[in-house]
């Protein structure tokens, strides 16, 4: 029965066997549930649970999601923001509240509602009243709730007028007190500079520095934001106020739209690791070629505030650079590919050099975006891999080092990949020679575009 789990059709099947065959299938029938709305809100998946308490017991994922656009659309255009696909922590406590064995939890195209503060004012920008809204009121203290895996992809805030508030965010978070993988994808954030300041709901200071994530991965933060240092040291400052300390163990940033890491970036988010990842063992980290920046890979100040030093559990390392094509303006003209070309070498000497040597890494990622060719692997000038293999040779990681994957990430067809591996090791002689860490692989690259259900 657990091999059919996806299979709902012979589930079914097997309840119309007898009455044992139903009550073992039953559970695997409801372990998922995805509840679907094209319009209006989700106060009635409230009103079903508690209709139906037989088949919560059993949902151990569930799925909120807003596949109809065309709906937003409509009422975004008319201002009744209070008939959208909102959702706020009062709303979600009452659903998980009923959902004893509750364990993934994803919310997809949905508005965030940020909280309330005691004289009902809202927090949101959006100008949602609570009169306009049937969301209840925060209790002083957060349930116990913990789950396994959050998921709010392409979330929103009501009627989209700037994106979704931190303070929703971190409302909406600190519901819980535990959360072993929480993702969040292509989520459209607000300026934080347009939220009143002197809001400070209750729940939010009973769960401060509780939260505990084991993994926290972010894909497209950025997207559709400006200005981008802003928003991520919005980010870096409201998880550091919510996470345990020392919590994370897996961090994985993967940036949609780029932006470069700017010495006040770069605090934020060292500022971060300091607090909360500390005993991370594995993280990714993107990076932009040709973007123009205030301070470099030379810059000792700009790599020190990263705060790689503390920590002290690391053993994978995975970095993602974006290159230009070709024909872009970041590509043209020779100054520009000169910077290019030991660009990778000298952020990866960098950041290796900031690393703890104890325990060491272990596994070191590169994965090479717009270099997918043949053409491309031989063009030194552009990847450095020559200069990018001394930096391995010349680092202390040297010996504790088992394997450097390299993947090589584009558009199109896939090419040849053992033209590819053996271009790749013809460059880089030290790893992919005599010690033999060099290890090639392809990824295809895509457009992502808003989920469709």
């Amino acid at each position: 029965m657990h091999a059919l789990h996806d299979d709902k059709a012979t589930i079914i099947t097997c309840t119309y066997v007898s009455a044992l065959w139903r009550s073992i299938a039953h559970p695997h029938l409801f372990a998922s549930l995805k509840y679907n709305r094209k319009t209006g809100r989700f106060e009635d998946l409230r009103d079903f649970l508690d209709a139906h308490p037989d088949i919560a017991r059993c949902v151990r994922t569930l799925e909120l999601v807003c596949s109809f656009r065309g709906y937003i659309t409509d009422i975004t255009r008319t201002g009744e923001w209070d008939k959208g696909p909102n959702v706020d922590r009062a709303l979600l406590a009452t659903i998980v509240g009923r959902l004893p064995r509750l364990q993934e939890l994803h919310l997809t195209n949905i508005w965030l509602v940020g909280p309330f503060d005691d004289g009902g004012q809202a927090v949101e920008a959006s100008g949602l009243s609570a009169a306009g809204s049937t969301m209840g009121d925060v209790t002083s203290q957060p349930p116990p709730y913990r789950l396994q895996k959050l998921v709010l992809d392409w979330c929103s805030g009501p009627g989209d007028p700037g994106g979704c508030s931190l303070a929703a965010l971190t409302d909406i978070l600190s519901l819980f007190t535990s959360i072993l993988y929480l993702e969040l994808h292509w989520t459209k954030w607000a300026d934080n500079s347009t939220q009143p300041q002197n809001v400070s709901p209750r729940a939010l200071l009973a769960a401060a520095g509780t939260l505990q994530v084991r993994t926290l991965v972010g894909e497209g933060l950025t997207k559709r934001i400006s200005p981008v240092d802003l928003v991520t040291e919005s980010l870096c400052q409201s998880f550091r106020q919510l996470l345990a300390p020392s919590c994370i163990r897996e961090l994985r940033l993967v940036d949609g739209n780029g932006g470069p890491w700017t010495l006040p970036r770069s605090r934020a988010f060292g500022e971060f690791v300091a607090h909360a990842a500390t005993r991370a063992q594995h993280i990714f980290l993107p990076f932009w070629i040709g973007l123009k920046t205030e301070h470099g890979p030379d810059d000792p100040e700009h790599w020190r505030a990263f705060n790689l030093h503390t920590l002290t559990s690391l053993t994978s390392l995975a970095l993602t650079f974006h290159f230009p094509p070709r024909e872009s303006p970041a590509s043209a003209g020779a100054a520009q590919r000169d910077v290019a070309s030991s660009y990778v070498a000298r952020v990866c000497a960098a950041l290796l050099a900031h690393v703890p040597s104890t325990p060491g890494l272990r596994l070191l990622t590169l994965e090479l975006r717009g270099v997918r060719t043949v053409d491309d692997v031989k063009r030194a000038q552009r990847i450095a891999l020559g200069a990018l293999d001394a930096a391995f040779a010349q680092s202390p990681h040297a010996r504790t080092l088992q394997q450097v994957e390299a993947v090589l990430a584009g558009w199109g067809k896939k090419e040849d990949l053992g033209k590819c591996t053996a271009a790749m090791r013809k460059a880089m002689p030290r790893l992919g020679g005599k010690r033999g860490l060099l290890r090639v692989s392809q990824r295809l690259l895509w457009i992502q575009s808003p989920k469709r259900v």
